[in-house]
C-alpha cells in the first residue's frame, strides 16, 4: 500500500510540466528535429506586418509672368505687351508609407509579461518600512531635545 501511494505521488509530480522541464523537452526536440520546430513556430507565431502612412503638404510661392488683363463690363481686354509678375501659391503633397515587420512571438512574450505584472499584487518594499521607523525615531529625538532645551531654560531662570 505504501509503495502504491509513493508511486502515485511520484507519477503526479513527474507528470507536471514545469517551465524547466518544458525547456529541456524543447531543447531535445530542437536538436533532433529543427525543421519541425521551425514550422510549428512559423504557424503559431507568424510575422506581423504593419504600415504607417505619413502625409506631408508643403506650400511654395512661384512667380508667374502673365499679360495684364483689364475687365470692362463682362469682357476681358488684352492690351499691348505689358507683362505682370504675380506670386502664386503652389502645394506639393508627399505621401510616405513605412512598413514594419514584427515578430509575433516577441509580441506574445511581452503581452504575457505584462499580464503577469498586472496580476501580481503590489508589494511595498521593506526599505520604506525602515525609513518610516527612522523617521519616527528622528521625530522622537527631536521632541526629547526640544523638551530638554525648555527644561534647561527654565532652570536658568530660577
Amino acid at each position: 500500500m505504501r509503495n502504491l501511494l509513493l508511486s502515485l505521488v511520484a507519477f503526479t509530480f513527474l507528470g507536471c510540466l514545469t517551465p524547466r522541464k518544458a525547456d529541456r523537452q524543447l531543447d531535445n526536440v530542437s536538436k533532433k528535429f529543427p525543421s519541425k520546430i521551425a514550422s510549428v513556430c512559423n504557424e503559431k507565431f507568424p510575422f506581423m506586418e504593419t504600415t504607417d502612412t505619413i502625409e506631408n503638404t508643403e506650400y511654395d510661392w512661384i512667380e508667374i509672368e502673365c499679360p495684364e488683363l483689364v475687365a470692362k463690363n463682362d469682357t476681358l481686354c488684352l492690351y499691348d505687351t505689358i507683362i505682370v509678375t504675380k506670386k502664386v501659391k503652389s502645394a506639393t503633397k508627399t505621401i510616405t508609407i513605412i512598413k514594419y515587420v514584427e515578430d509575433s512571438a516577441k509580441i506574445k512574450i511581452i503581452e504575457d509579461k505584462l499580464r503577469e505584472c498586472s496580476n501580481r499584487p503590489l508589494q511595498v518594499p521593506k526599505q520604506e518600512a525602515k525609513s518610516s521607523f527612522t523617521e519616527i525615531l528622528s521625530y522622537l529625538f527631536g521632541f526629547i531635545a526640544l523638551l530638554l532645551y525648555f527644561v534647561a531654560r527654565r532652570k536658568k531662570k530660577r
